[in-house]
């Protein structure tokens, strides 16, 4: 996975690399990262000018009571913890955009502005996340008609252009992804935890 060297400062400023563990420092929650990205914009800096240059320095005017310079300063000094993980997503395909990167979910940057999620993950085609898309929701336990209707969804939905999003669960969720596949269409599943 080649990434941009915004993309790795952000990833060390944002992500979780494993379980965490008692001591280690937390990532910026998107609210945090929020207060910080308008700072660093407004300070003229870029998160890549953190590892380029000496943090020290170019944090000398930053004060937030829960995003410290201590804090900050444990994040990037995970350099070593992000090679060997980006190394397994190479590997299974992953990939990651930050909220500049031109492919990341337009309709959620401009909803949630500063406060849209720093980082996404993904895998497949990054171009379907700022396609059209029908977004179905239901339960893993759906009876016959549930499943018919939905699968019929997909189908309809992909002959007429529409991505199927779904959270990738069973049931209708996934009869309305195989409606959609079957037929030539395009799904997107949206996790909220462990993409591996």
């Amino acid at each position: 996975m080649h990434l941009h060297l915004r993309t790795k400062a952000v990833l060390l400023l944002t992500t979780y690399f494993s379980d965490p563990v008692k001591g280690d420092p937390m990532p910026l929650t998107p609210l945090e990262w929020g207060r910080f990205a308008i700072w660093l914009r407004d300070s003229r800096l870029t998160p890549e000018s953190l590892v380029m240059e000496d943090p020290a320095i170019l944090l000398s005017t930053w004060r937030d009571e829960t995003v410290t310079h201590d804090r900050i300063h444990a994040l990037l000094a995970r350099s070593g913890a992000l090679g060997v993980v980006l190394e397994k997503w190479l590997r299974v395909g992953l990939w990651a955009l930050t909220r500049s990167d031109p492919e990341y979910p337009y309709r959620l940057k401009n909803r949630l502005k500063h406060f849209s999620p720093p980082i996404i993950f993904g895998s497949g085609d990054k171009k379907l996340i700022n396609q059209s898309a029908i977004a179905v929701i239901g339960p893993v336990s759906s009876n016959e008609q549930e499943i018919i209707f939905a699968a019929s969804l997909g189908k309809e939905s992909a002959l007429s252009g529409y991505n199927i999003a779904s959270g990738f669960s069973n049931g209708v969720e996934d009869a309305a992804m195989k409606g959609a596949i079957e037929n030539g269409g395009t799904v997107m599943g949206v996790l909220s935890d462990n993409l591996l």
